[in-house]
Formats: structure tokens, sequence, C-alpha cells
């Protein structure tokens, strides 16, 4: 696999080197409302669930908004761990991370305007398995921390551009 890795992620360096306009991509996904608290997800030709477990109004048919965004950390990790031991020639064994997000629900529920809303805090345990010396994966290691998408979303203030249509039948708004 990490051939395949390596072969395709060589080929997209290469390629945007001769043009940069191949390195600008736009990602999107349509969220729509479901029943109870459940949202129906379409991501390419992908349709998965959010939802709340049973305790907060939910069906627990998948996890619920938090839990994903704990998902996209932990497999952005794994993906970049992969991507960068390829391009360097280092050989992983396995590579698992492990997330844990520590939310105050006060912020969510209104209760206390002093409480944030999300995660006040997120720990990522990742478990490298590899016959690598401790140099190379210490280098690993930097680099992917450095170079991790969903890592630089999370430590990093990214510009929000919110825009609202409002449909109403019965008073339409003008």
């Amino acid at each position: 696999m990490s051939e395949l890795v390596q072969r395709t992620f060589q080929g997209i360096i290469e390629a945007t080197k001769k043009d940069v306009s191949l390195t600008k991509g736009v990602f999107r996904v349509t969220s729509e409302m479901d029943e109870h608290v459940r949202v129906k997800n379409t991501a390419r030709d992908f349709e998965f669930i959010a939802d709340e477990p049973e305790a907060l109004a939910g069906t627990n048919l998948g996890p619920n908004p938090v839990e994903y965004l704990l998902a996209s950390l932990g497999s952005c990790q794994v993906i970049t761990y992969q991507v960068v031991a390829s391009l360097k020639g280092i050989q992983l064994n396995n590579v698992k991370v492990e997330t844990k997000g520590n939310i105050d629900w006060r912020g969510f529920l209104g209760i206390d305007e002093n409480v944030r809303p999300g995660y006040h805090k997120i720990e990522v345990e990742t478990i490298i398995d590899s016959d690598e010396s401790p140099e190379r994966i210490q280098e690993l290691i930097k680099e992917v921390e450095a170079r991790c998408p969903v890592l630089d979303n999370l430590v990093n203030t990214v510009k929000v551009e919110s825009q609202i249509s409002i449909v109403n039948e019965k008073n339409p708004v003008v």
C-alpha cells in the first residue's frame, strides 16, 4: 500500500510544481435535518448520519458532530502519517490514533455564557508501530504535526463565512 501512496502523492507533488492551480481544492458537504435531531450528510457520493444518543433526544444511529470532529482529527493524523512516511521512505507497521474531547454542555445549552459550547480540551494519543530509528520517527512526528490539515484547522483560526437564506412560503421574506 505504501508504494501506491508514494506514487500517488509524488505524482501530485510533481504535477503541482508545474501548475500551482492544481493545489487548490474545495470539499463540500450538505447536511439536512432528518427525524428528531438526526442529520443526513452527503459528501461526494457518500451519505452518513450524524445523530445524538437517546439521552440527548437522538436515536443513536450514528456518531454526533463532536464525535465526528474527533474522528476527523484521528483519521487525518493517520492519513498524514501514511503519506509523509511513504514520501520519506519510512516504514510503518501500524498507526493508531485515539482522541478524547472534554466538553461542558453548559455552553451549548445556554446555561452559562462564559462556557464555550465546544471542546475545551482535545487529547490525542498516537501509537506508532515501526522498526525505524527513534530519530526517524521523531522527524516523522514533527512533519505530521506541521502538515495535518485537520489539526491545522483546530489549532489555528479559520475564517468562517456564513450566509443564511430564509424560506417561508406563508410570509415571504423581502
